[in-house]
């Protein structure tokens, strides 16, 4: 981190060295596979299995930089106040989509940087597969942005009756889904 982003409170995840941040849904360490630390990246290996990732630090409002590149046809998330109260990561907690949008034809809210299920992206600029990605999550006073590649590509309400009424049109609605 830099100097800058040290005095505006951001804290390393990841080093592109060892994942200690980080764990598997439900554990205490990371996966025995599946994940690997490879090029200064974590890395999730095609058919590798391993499960999901969460942080070992909880947070409340926070601002996530993160940088991705998918494979082609490639299909994956970052999903944020997830609990573990329930079998998977999706029955808690919203997702940043991660997708192949130019290898795939997906429905508007399922596309690359979408709250998935609930808002459709809006003006993304996407990489193609194997290209590197710039995403962003701002979650602060009860709104969510999405940001992909420097462009807030969707900004909506994660609490209160709006949120509310999109999980219900969801097919989250039967989940205890982003109430944490």
């Amino acid at each position: 981190l830099s100097a800058d982003e040290q005095k505006q409170g951001f804290v390393l995840l990841f080093d592109g060295h060892k994942p200690e941040h980080w764990r598997a849904y439900r554990g205490d360490a990371m996966p025995k596979q599946g994940w690997v630390v490879r090029d200064s990246s974590l890395v999730h290996e095609a058919g590798g299995g391993g499960g999901d990732l969460v942080s070992v630090a909880e947070f409340g409002d926070f601002d996530f930089r993160f940088s991705f590149r998918i494979a082609p046809k490639a299909n994956s998330g970052v999903m944020w106040r997830v609990t573990e109260a329930n079998d998977t990561t999706y029955m808690s907690g919203p997702e940043y989509q991660l997708l192949d949008d130019l290898g795939s034809s997906p429905p508007q809210k399922h596309g690359v940087g979408a709250l998935y299920d609930l808002v459709a992206p809006q003006g993304a600029l996407v990489r193609a597969a194997g290209q590197w990605n710039d995403g962003r999550i701002v979650v602060r006073a009860g709104r969510v942005q999405h940001w992909l590649n420097g462009v807030c590509v969707v900004d909506a309400p994660c609490a209160g009756p709006e949120w509310d009424a999109m999980v219900a049109a969801s097919k989250f609605r039967d989940w205890p889904f982003g109430k944490a």
